[in-house]
C-alpha cells in the first residue's frame, strides 16, 4: 500500500456495529467489514487507518449514532 497516499474511510454507523469501507487515492474501494461501536473498537479502527496511510479522511452520514463517534475522530486528529 502507498504510505504516502491520502487513505479515505466511509463508515455506515448504526447503533451497535459500524461498516468500514475504504480507497487509498483513486484506488478500488474495499470492505474493510463490520467493526463494534465501543471506545476499544473505534481505537483498534484508528491504528488500522493510521498504518494504512499518512493521510486518512473520514466521511458518515451524520445522525443520532455518530455524533460520539465524531467527538472521539476529531480527538484523535481525524479530518
Amino acid at each position: 500500500m502507498e504510505h504516502d497516499s491520502t487513505l479515505y474511510v466511509g463508515l455506515d454507523v448504526h447503533k451497535d456495529s459500524i461498516t468500514v469501507a475504504y480507497a487509498i487515492g483513486s484506488g478500488e474501494v474495499e470492505l474493510l467489514g463490520k467493526i463494534g461501536t465501543t471506545q476499544a473498537d473505534v481505537e483498534r479502527l484508528c491504528k488500522r487507518l493510521q498504518s494504512k496511510a499518512r493521510c486518512v479522511s473520514i466521511v458518515y452520514e451524520a445522525g443520532p449514532c455518530g455524533y460520539g463517534l465524531y467527538r472521539q475522530l476529531v480527538q484523535k486528529e481525524f479530518q
